[in-house]
């Protein structure tokens, strides 16, 4: 077992943050009293402390390097690692100087401006361990699995939908339980700003229509019997997943950020495919995406008008996404 697994970072820098700021508050205190042989012993127990803090900055500002260059991670993350950095390098040097002081006044207690010097080097020690403790529990680095989610939802982790909630909802057994709608040439006219006989110009509008969270232009640009599979779920017509998780959906794209990365495009006579790959970088519902997210559009064409007839789509979350 590699018990400093994914490295020893989190380990040091515990002495540094726990023991700098104790130092501060001890060379704090010993100021404002007397010159006791009590404040004596203290201010004897803080230039150890502060001399092990300054140890510990070394070897966590090291292990921290290593990390930095190591740890998966995505663009998002590696922005917030680069504050995270610059603050620890700020903070060590800082405490690395402090400590050098107090050695060469060591025989006397600590003047004022040191006393100063000391605080503002706790309130460094702060806001560094901030930043760390944002890179693990806000995105998630270091850590070697998120929990697996057990409740309705799909790949877009939209979480829990109550299907019931809005006003005249469809009942999620009478949508299942409908009969299967046919199509027909004149169930939904194109009257829309599209060239509905350029396949690729009717997938590009369904996902900007979905990104725009335009539920009318959905409907238009898809046949009735609509198929749209997430996580091994399907909804079997274009009202069925109106009413179930297009809202979701809808909230979902206009939370996070996509920039495609990969267009592929299987054509033929009747049915048209179109494959994107994109990634996707935001926050929905307080967690932190960033996800590769692949979409799937099967476009059947109907009397010389292609309209959307299944979508697919699947998504895992980034890793190793940013190299130095």
């Amino acid at each position: 077992m590699d018990l400093l697994e994914p490295n020893v970072h989190p380990i040091l820098v515990h002495f540094a943050f726990a023991l700098g700021i104790t130092s501060a508050a001890v060379y704090l205190a010993t100021s404002l009293s007397s010159d006791s042989p009590r404040s004596q012993r203290l201010r004897h127990a803080a230039d150890w402390m502060l001399a092990i803090t300054a140890v510990s900055v070394i070897a966590s500002v090291a292990a921290g390097f290593q990390a930095y260059y190591t740890v998966a991670h995505d663009g998002p993350s590696h922005a917030a690692m680069t504050t995270h950095r610059n603050w620890a390098l700020l903070t060590g040097v800082s405490v690395i100087a402090l400590a050098t002081w107090r050695w060469r006044t060591r025989v006397g207690p600590p003047s004022r401006p040191f006393v100063a010097g000391a605080a503002v080097c706790a309130v460094l020690l702060g806001i560094t361990g901030w930043w760390g403790g944002a890179l693990v529990y806000q995105f998630g680095l270091g850590v070697q699995r998120l929990p697996v989610v057990s409740v309705e939802g799909h790949d877009h982790d939209h979480g829990e939908h109550d299907h019931a909630a809005a006003d005249g909802a469809i009942d999620s057994q009478q949508v299942r339980q409908a009969p299967a709608i046919k199509d027909s040439p004149d169930a939904q006219p194109m009257s829309l700003d599209v060239d509905v006989s350029d396949p690729n110009a009717v997938a590009e509008a369904f996902s900007r229509a979905l990104d725009a969270g335009q539920a009318d232009r959905l409907r238009a640009l898809s046949r009735p019997a609509l198929i749209v599979t997430e996580s091994g779920r399907s909804e079997r017509s274009f009202d069925e997943y109106a009413n179930h998780h297009m809202p979701a959906d809808f909230a979902f794209s206009q939370a996070v950020d996509r920039q495609l990365i990969r267009r592929d495009v299987v054509a033929g006579e009747t049915v048209h495919t179109v494959v994107s790959e994109s990634q996707i970088h935001g926050r929905n519902k307080d967690k932190a995406v960033h996800e590769q997210l692949t979409e799937t559009l099967v476009l059947e064409r109907i009397d010389g008008q292609w309209r959307v007839a299944h979508v697919h789509w699947s998504s895992s979350p980034i890793v190793g996404e940013h190299t130095h």
